[in-house]
């Protein structure tokens, strides 16, 4: 794909891409999953796993251990209860569709998905393109400009 491409700024993308999705299939290969996202799950690493996070250059891997300020709970894979708690209020989500969408296109693709967290969050859809008034000092300024 990379070779067909004839545009210079596309082929350096993809030759980007490729060569994530290459690091990726790598790592899959070595530890059969993402030895990076251990700690968020509450996953326990293997010594070869450990020797990788402490020389590991990747940026996708570095990203999620400088989560240290977080606090995440680990995953019960025996809980049989939902893990949401009652008492938490629930978050408030704002969908945004892509250039080629619309609200309404995405709700229908990711109906299920959204069903399947009501318990968890709620969902706003906003429509493009969305007007813009401005309620400030400087909304003379804005107009010119």
């Amino acid at each position: 794909l990379v070779l067909q491409v004839t545009q210079r700024n596309l082929r350096k993308r993809y030759v980007t891409n490729a060569l994530s999705a290459k690091t990726h299939q790598q790592i899959i290969e070595q530890f059969g999953r993402y030895p990076h996202r251990n700690k968020l799950i509450g996953r326990e690493s293997t010594e070869d796993e450990e020797k990788y996070l402490k020389t590991t250059h990747n940026g996708f891997a570095l990203s999620v251990q400088s989560l240290k300020s977080v606090a995440v709970e680990p995953i019960d894979k025996n809980e049989t209860t939902s893990p949401i708690q009652s008492d938490r209020p629930l978050l408030k989500i704002l969908v945004l569709h892509g250039f080629r969408q619309n609200a309404n296109s995405l709700k229908r693709s990711g109906k299920n998905l959204f069903k399947s967290l009501k318990d968890v969050a709620t969902f706003s859809f906003a429509n493009a393109p969305l007007p813009y008034n401005s309620m400030n000092e400087g909304k003379e300024e804005l107009s010119a400009a």
